[in-house]
Parts: structure tokens; C-alpha cells; sequence
């Protein structure tokens, strides 16, 4: 059995069980790994209260991604209201869908660098539970 992606044919060996029903016929594409650099520079003219409601909303579709798995692991970058984080998604298109779904979007400037596995990856320990926090921050 093959699936089309991006225009070859690829085996469906290695692709995910859909186990969640969001995509059609059970399975679910293989994903891509990005490095994303996120800076925000917020305006010193915009109101208290609007601030307060673009953090709250941002922290809600921040939690909302983490969720879906797009955001497997965050870092807060000391001093600044900035963060590095390790996102997946199916292609580069759908990453940017995801980041300009933030509320915070057009007040941010974001890099972003597809990874690729290391021969080296095996034999590190991972990410398992680093990025992740009990306490809601609500800063980029």
C-alpha cells in the first residue's frame, strides 16, 4: 500500500497510527522537527488590560499546541521575553500555520531551523520531561 507526499510515493512503513482520527484512513504522516527562535517585542503603547488578554489568549493556544504535539518542548530564555523551542509538524507550511496562529504573532520575530537526526541521536538520553512545567508562564 502507498501513500503520495510531496509529489513521490512513499511506503506507509514508519508512518504513525492515527490514533486520534484527525487524519483520513487512520494514519498519520511522518512529522519534521524545527528549531523555533521566538522573540517578542511588545508595544509601550498598547493598555495594561490589552496585554493581559493577548498573554492569557497566548498561554491558551500555547497550551493548545503543546497539546496537539506541535510544541514538544520549550525553553524560556533568561532576561529576555523570549523562548527556543522544538516544534513538529507535517511540512514548513503547517509550522508557519501553527505559529501565526499565536496571538502574539505580530508582535514576534521567529527563526526557525528544520532538523535533521543525528547518527549520535541513539545514544543520547533525549528530551523526555525537560521544557515542561507545572506552573503556566504566559511568556514568550
Amino acid at each position: 500500500m502507498n501513500a503520495t507526499f510531496a509529489g513521490r510515493v512513499e511506503s506507509l512503513a514508519g508512518v504513525e497510527p492515527d490514533t486520534q482520527g484527525k487524519r483520513s484512513k487512520g494514519y498519520r504522516l511522518p512529522r519534521m522537527e524545527f528549531l523555533v527562535e521566538i522573540e517578542v517585542r511588545l508595544p509601550t503603547d498598547v493598555p495594561e488590560e490589552r496585554l493581559a488578554a493577548l498573554r492569557a489568549a497566548e498561554h491558551d493556544r500555547g497550551t493548545a499546541l503543546a497539546e496537539a504535539g506541535t510544541v514538544r518542548a520549550i525553553w524560556r530564555v533568561p532576561g529576555r521575553l523570549a523562548n527556543r523551542g522544538i516544534w513538529e509538524a507535517p511540512d514548513a507550511t503547517a509550522l508557519h500555520d501553527a505559529l501565526v496562529s499565536l496571538p502574539l504573532w505580530p508582535y514576534m520575530t521567529v527563526t526557525v531551523t528544520a532538523l535533521a537526526k543525528h547518527p549520535l541521536a541513539g545514544s543520547c538520553l533525549g528530551l523526555s520531561g525537560v521544557g515542561s512545567s507545572a506552573e503556566p508562564s504566559g511568556d514568550h
